[in-house]
């Protein structure tokens, strides 16, 4: 049986990995919670809704947020990346290409190369 106190450590890791938009860290940590025996409601209550609603406030406080789009097409083995940076309600955004890769054969290779190039920005 998981302690209250190992409970509350996993669970606190699990938002902060969610409003650091670390899906990694997110899916590692929602495994070890079940693995654990963690209250998996709680879990999604208190670590990811609750990190939703904070994500959801840092835009109503008018935060920046970095988002980065990734694009395969199968046809032509070429893998894109895009970054934008969201700015605060009521300005405009702008979007550029961080990386393109060619010869790439599957969706998984795709964002796996795309993601390491991400990944050195």
């Amino acid at each position: 049986m998981v302690t209250e106190e190992r409970t509350q450590e996993l669970i606190k890791e699990l938002r902060e990995a969610l409003i650091g938009y670390d899906e990694d860290k997110v899916a590692e940590l929602s495994n070890k919670i079940l693995e654990e025996g963690v209250d998996p409601f709680r879990a999604t209550m208190e670590g990811l809704a609750d990190g939703m609603i904070e994500v959801g406030e840092m835009y109503d406080r008018k935060d920046e947020f970095d988002i980065y789009f990734f694009f395969y097409f199968p046809e032509n083995e070429i893998a894109i990346a895009e970054y934008t940076r969201i700015p605060p309600a009521g300005n405009t955004g702008v979007g550029r290409t961080v990386a393109t890769l060619e010869g790439i054969k599957t969706k998984e290779e795709a964002f796996e190369k795309l993601k390491e190039e991400v990944d050195k920005l």
